[in-house]
């Protein structure tokens, strides 16, 4: 049998062993060693042999070797920032604005951001820059440096500071920083909703005529935009909520904004505002007024009874919402008064819909309207009115055959859904629609 290299190597004589072993201890001594071991046992007992061994001193990261292009003169121990690209012309700029050189240091700043680009320098520039003017109460130019700083880093390490100052900005230049509460509105008349006065400014400040007037320039105060004051403010509380939604000052921002449209008597933009407030900040602390306002905003744009009737129903919705989530709002009783109202002015669409077919003379459309009105509002005032004008109808025999029956019928739209659907005068429909599967009971108002 032929021995493996493992057999041969196991085979090896003992003398070859020991002469190996004897030449591995003459070389150790022959570096200094005294025994197999002393090389080991001195190292471990070198203080300063372990430090070093120890130590990270040296050891660069990927991003470290990237900021700092180091000499080779640098010493191991140099890991500060003070080399990365840019840092000395940025801490110079620094230096002007400490000495009160604040025009130099902000055309430094920005020297640096066009430079540096792409080095994390032109980040601090750029914040640096806007908040000199911000400290020289240069205002407009302020929100400007900071919406540059915002578009180029949209994740800055300084969004929140950004914010605050925004936030502080719309406040100087709308001089109106507090929300509106829901005791300030006062109920919506409903026979003439225009007559009902928007929330009025709390410790109102004397405006001069570069507020009153958005487009006459403003040259005496420098702190403010030279055109459109409030529009740059509400600009700032936008920049606020869309670039830092989940910030601590988003929701406060949305409702600043829609307080100042709903004193301006805005009512569409309030409502869209307010409406973003319930559906993304549900745990805002205006969360209640942002429904029981956004309910008087829908209000608000009721036109009365001659006109379309959505924003009624929709404030509708919001209110009983409003009253089922809240019972103990201190508007609570408001909405309960404001919902029955709303129930009289939707019957009292209903009979101007009435009023306006018997003025064209269109029995069968009144019949229709006059049976909703007793199906849908049987108690109300109108009822009565409603069954006298049907009664009238058929003593004069104005409705015949089925028109007659299914007017009288209580039943007869029972399955039909609550919502009322406004109809239009016929002869403007053409002539091809005018069947029941598209548009049902127009063959029975006599067309």
């Amino acid at each position: 049998m032929v021995p493996t290299v493992s057999t041969r190597r196991q085979a090896r004589p003992r003398w070859k062993q020991v002469g190996l072993s004897l030449a591995t201890i003459a070389c150790l001594y022959a570096t200094g060693c005294q025994s197999p071991m002393g090389l080991f046992s001195r190292d471990l007992s070198d203080d300063e042999t372990t430090r070093r061994m120890a130590s990270i001193e040296g050891t660069r990261g990927p991003l470290e070797r990237l900021l700092h292009r180091r000499s080779a003169e640098e010493s191991a121990d140099d890991h500060s920032l003070s080399s990365a690209e840019g840092q000395a012309e940025l801490e110079r700029a620094e230096q002007l604005s400490a000495a009160g050189k604040h025009k130099q240091a902000e055309k430094a700043y920005k020297s640096i951001a066009k430079h540096y680009k792409e080095s994390p320098v032109a980040e601090d520039a750029l914040f640096l820059r806007a908040e000199s003017m911000y400290k020289r109460q240069r205002y407009s130019w302020a929100q400007d440096g900071y919406d540059e700083l915002l578009k180029q880093f949209p994740s800055t390490r300084y969004l929140d500071r950004v914010t605050r100052r925004m936030f502080t900005i719309a406040q100087v230049w709308l001089q109106s920083p507090e929300v509106v509460s829901t005791d300030e509105i006062q109920q919506v008349n409903f026979e003439d909703p225009s007559k009902t006065p928007p929330p009025a400014e709390k410790n109102p400040k004397p405006q001069g005529i570069t507020r009153r007037v958005p487009i006459f320039p403003n040259f005496v105060d420098r702190s403010r935009p030279v055109f459109d004051t409030e529009g740059r403010a509400l600009e700032a509380l936008r920049s606020i909520w869309t670039k830092d939604p989940t910030g601590s000052l988003a929701d406060d921002a949305l409702m600043l904004e829609a307080s100042y449209h709903l004193r301006k008597g805005n009512y569409i933009e309030a409502d869209r505002l307010y409406e973003v407030l319930r559906k993304d900040y549900p745990k805002s602390a205006h969360f209640e007024n942002a429904y029981v306002l956004g309910s008087h905003v829908k209000l608000m744009g009721y036109q009365g009874a001659a006109y379309d009737s959505r924003s009624l129903e929709d404030s509708e919705q919001l209110k009983i919402t409003s009253a089922q989530l809240f019972p103990n709002h201190p508007a609570h009783d408001r909405l309960q008064d404001e919902l029955r109202k709303i129930e009289l002015a939707k019957v009292e669409a209903i009979w101007n819909d009435l009023c306006y077919y018997q003025r064209k003379r269109k029995p069968a459309a009144v019949a229709i309207y006059c049976r909703q009105i007793l199906a849908e509002y049987p108690n109300s005032d109108y009822a009565a009115r409603a069954r006298k004008v049907l009664n009238e109808l058929e003593a004069n025999g104005s409705i015949a055959g089925s028109a007659k029956a299914n007017a009288t019928r209580p039943d007869a739209h029972e399955n039909e859904p609550p919502a009322r659907v406004r109809l239009t005068e016929p002869k403007t429909l053409p002539e091809n629609s005018r069947n029941k599967d598209e548009a049902p009971g127009w063959v029975d108002l006599g067309v």
